[in-house]
């Protein structure tokens, strides 16, 4: 799948606005106050996008790879640090 940065930029940002839960953080908001959160969030949808995206894992011989299968425009652990609390999150 080839899309531009400014495509990854979108879907990077509405994964923010989605995993934020606040209407508050429109486009705007986002790019301002959690650039950082959008730099790492970019940089980890390009890798996604350049696995294979119908493998799995690969052998050959003895050397085998296995690709991380989390899907575009899912936030990792990484990213989600860099953000606020979820409104109507609750800790336990």
């Amino acid at each position: 799948m080839n899309l531009t940065d400014e495509q990854i930029k979108s879907i990077v940002v509405k994964a923010i606005q989605v995993y934020l839960k606040n209407d508050k953080y429109d486009d705007v908001y986002i790019e301002e106050k959690f650039p950082s959160a959008i730099m790492v969030a970019i940089e980890e949808e390009r890798e996604k996008l350049k696995q294979p995206s119908n493998i799995s894992s690969m052998s050959q011989g003895s050397r085998s790879v296995t690709y991380k299968n989390t899907g575009i425009g899912k936030l990792s652990d990484n990213v989600k640090s860099l953000l606020p609390t979820p409104k109507n999150y609750m800790v336990w």
